[in-house]
């Protein structure tokens, strides 16, 4: 879950505002966690703010794009643009979830206890 304090100063506090941003999608690139579906990469994002969701989405596509343009100053530099430009990347659109059972974690159950939509999408 996102930190909850939606303001642009809270950015750097989100995963994709994070200087190691392009190191998880590079990981991710590589990894065998594969959604089973389309057998491609892929992260599963749930939260209660339909708006985190589209930031992370924007800040995937960004990266993909930076990427294309930045010339690596490094040899990991060099291997995260590679993996990154690679990777069949693919933002799923936004969802509403229907949680009926208990939350995944804490916060989705206390969310999901209490009545607040959940939202998912998929990278």
């Amino acid at each position: 879950y996102p930190n909850p304090v939606p303001c642009s100063t809270g950015l750097k506090r989100r995963w994709h505002g994070h200087p190691s941003f392009p190191l998880l999608l590079a990981a991710l690139a590589t990894q065998p966690h594969v959604d089973h579906l389309a057998q491609t990469p892929a992260i599963h994002l749930r939260t209660n703010w339909p708006g985190y969701l589209a930031e992370f989405a924007a800040a995937v596509h960004a990266c993909a794009e930076a990427a294309g343009d930045a010339a690596p100053a490094s040899d990991l530099a060099r291997r995260v643009r590679q993996r990154i430009l690679a990777a069949p990347w693919h933002v799923s659109e936004v969802q509403q979830l229907n949680v009926q059972q208990r939350g995944l974690s804490n916060f989705e159950e206390k969310y999901r206890a209490s009545g607040v939509p959940l939202y998912g999408m998929t990278v």
